[in-house]
Formats: structure tokens, C-alpha cells, sequence
């Protein structure tokens, strides 16, 4: 995995395997042989033993589709005390879900027979668009009753306007932050710059590349379309902020993620590729434009651009609009009644 070396230098500044006191939290750290929430437990004794003799009124997974789901799931069978009343989030890109063929049908089946057994425990699965709710339904042979449409949220504390940061170049700089792969169409949108009237006037910084194949691709592209691309590694939360910040427009040209978000908190307008339905609230307000075509790329490009050098993009509105939306502190009460209700139910 690519994001490997990243991870361990994150984990590295966090606090190892063991338990610690967090203002009102008790966290147990487990070493996990991949640190994301698919992760696979090095020592599921440990584990098992946590979920068995911890006292808790809610259990809240992450991920319909993952093993580690499942190992918790039965895990909590051993449980002498009463069953927690569960709670599933699947974040899940909608696209995900949409994989066919022989290999699909047999995980779907696995996953939905499997998570059958859990269903009466199974109170509430959380989902962050009505599209994925669907999806998730269907594919997971889930009511749609079970779900719960809860928004995306960002923490505003860590991602804000902050005017000084602001590019002061004579280019309009556009960027780009996240994986990088094909299936991240990084090349689109280099591609629909040289297109650009303003190709002369503009910059593109991506953050987050890595010298693969692709890597290469990219950088060969960008020199032989005579576009001005600088070329970062992934950066830590601080140095994204900064990034946002700096930026004048950020283009996501393989569909969305919580980055698009974290972009507008920094007052940054967005163009975000029209991947999904359902993605209309993510730009409305004035926080950016959703396209479909490279001819929409470019125009839209073209017509930021026109508004920066008019001196009207209003990068703290956009920010304001953002924290009224998407404030983690404000989608953090959704939860709250959520866990109220399903513990109340539960009992």
C-alpha cells in the first residue's frame, strides 16, 4: 500500500498500543497490521477480551463490507452483560457499491447473509447521502428504515480561512489533494487546463503524489502540454490547511471525499467532478460548481478565473457557508440523539 509509509510516520507521533484516559474517554489502542478502519488485529484475544468484559451501552462499527465489522460483531456474542445496541457507519463512496460480476455477487451474499444474524442488533447504519442509503439497502439486504442520513462534517478548528495564507503570485493557483491514481483523473484536469485561455496565467499544485507509474504519467503530461505543475508529497493536517489557504480554486476531478470540504472551510472554492447524484449540497451557496464534461472543466476554470481577477471570489463567505453546513460541531448533535434514541430503544 502506497499510504503505508505516510501512516506509520503518522502513527508514530500517537500513542502506542495500551489504554489512556482522554477527558471523559477511556481509548483502547489495538495494534492492527493495517492502521485504517479495515484493519486486521494483530491480537484479536485482545480485542475479544475488550468488547467482552468493557462495560458499554453502544457499539459503533465502521464499515458495512469489512471483515473487521464481522470479527467485532461475533466478538460480542461472548458478551455477559447485555448485547450492545449497534450502530454501523459506511461512508462508502456510492461507486464502490456498484462493482459487478462474479467476485461482487459472492462478497455481497457472504456480507448480507452473514450480517443477517445481526440484524435485531443491528438499531441504526449511517450513511452519508440518500444514494449510498439505497445502495447500501439493496446491496446489503438492509431495510431502508435502518438507515440514518447524516451529512459529512469537518473540523472547523483545523480548517480556516486564514487571509494571510492567501497566494500572493501574479498566477490564479489552482490545486488538487488526495490520492493519486487513474481513478482520481488527476491527467483530466491537466488536460482541460492546457485548453484554458488562461493557461498562461494559471498554476496547478497537487499534493499527495508518489513517483509510480502514474506519478510519471503525470509529470510527463504536464511537460509535454507546457502546464506549470508542482509536485508535493502528502502533507499532515497543518500543512493542508495551509494548502487550502493558499490556493485559489480546488479542482476534484475524480468525484468527491471529506477533502472537498475541508477546502471550502478554508474559504476555497471547489469544482467537483459530478461522479454521484445527490451532490448538489456540497456546492450550493457559492461554495463551487459541479461538472460532468472536460468542455464544463474548462469553462469553469475559465470563469474563476475571470472572478479572481475581478477580485470577487469571496473566500470568507465560502467559509461561513461551510461551518453553517458541514461544522463537525453542529453534526455532532445528530449523533448525540442518535445514540439516545438507539440506547433508549435498545433497553
Amino acid at each position: 500500500d502506497r499510504y503505508m509509509p505516510s501512516w506509520n510516520r503518522y502513527l508514530s507521533q500517537k500513542d502506542g498500543e495500551g489504554i489512556y484516559e482522554m477527558m471523559d474517554f477511556k481509548v483502547h489502542r489495538l495494534a492492527a497490521y493495517f492502521p485504517s478502519q479495515k484493519a486486521i488485529f494483530k491480537s484479536p484475544k485482545k480485542l475479544a477480551d475488550t468488547i467482552e468484559k468493557e462495560d458499554f451501552d453502544i457499539l459503533h462499527l465502521y464499515g458495512l463490507g469489512t471483515f473487521s465489522t464481522l470479527m467485532v460483531l461475533y466478538f460480542s456474542l461472548k458478551r455477559k452483560k447485555r448485547f450492545p445496541a449497534i450502530v454501523v457507519s459506511d461512508h462508502t463512496d456510492a461507486r464502490t457499491h456498484k462493482r459487478e460480476g462474479v467476485h461482487a455477487k459472492f462478497y455481497y451474499f457472504f456480507f448480507g447473509l452473514t450480517l443477517s444474524i445481526f440484524q435485531k442488533q443491528i438499531k441504526k447504519v449511517i450513511t452519508f447521502a440518500d444514494q449510498s442509503r439505497d445502495l447500501l439497502s439493496k446491496r446489503f439486504s438492509f431495510n431502508k428504515d435502518k438507515f440514518e442520513v447524516i451529512p459529512l462534517g469537518y473540523d472547523q478548528d483545523a480548517y480556516k480561512f486564514k487571509e494571510k495564507l492567501k497566494n500572493t503570485e501574479d498566477k490564479f493557483i489552482i490545486g488538487y489533494a488526495g490520492k493519486i491514481d487513474e481513478k482520481k483523473k488527476v491527467h483530466d484536469l491537466i488536460k482541460a487546463m492546457a485548453k484554458t485561455q488562461c493557461r498562461d496565467e494559471v498554476r496547478l499544485i497537487v499534493v499527495g503524489f508518489t513517483e509510480d507509474n502514474y506519478g510519471k504519467y503525470l509529470v510527463n503530461l504536464a511537460r509535454e502540454n507546457n502546464i506549470e505543475v508542482e509536485f508535493r508529497p502528502l502533507a499532515n493536517q497543518k500543512q493542508l490547511m495551509e494548502f487550502y489557504n493558499y490556493i485559489n480554486l480546488a479542482v476534484f476531478p475524480g468525484g468527491i471525499s471529506i477533502t472537498t470540504i475541508e477546502a471550502n472551510g478554508c474559504g476555497t472554492p471547489v469544482l467537483i467532478y459530478k461522479s454521484i447524484q445527490g451532490l448538489e449540497s456540497r456546492v450550493e451557496n457559492g461554495r463551487g460548481v459541479l461538472f460532468d464534461t472536460e468542455k464544463e472543466l474548462v469553462e469553469n476554470i475559465e470563469n474563476y478565473y475571470s472572478l479572481y481577477t475581478k477580485g470577487e471570489i469571496d473566500y470568507h463567505c465560502i467559509e461561513q457557508e461551510t461551518k453553517n453546513s458541514s461544522s463537525w460541531k453542529n453534526i455532532i448533535g445528530s449523533y448525540l440523539k442518535l445514540y439516545i434514541q438507539v440506547n433508549k430503544n435498545g433497553k
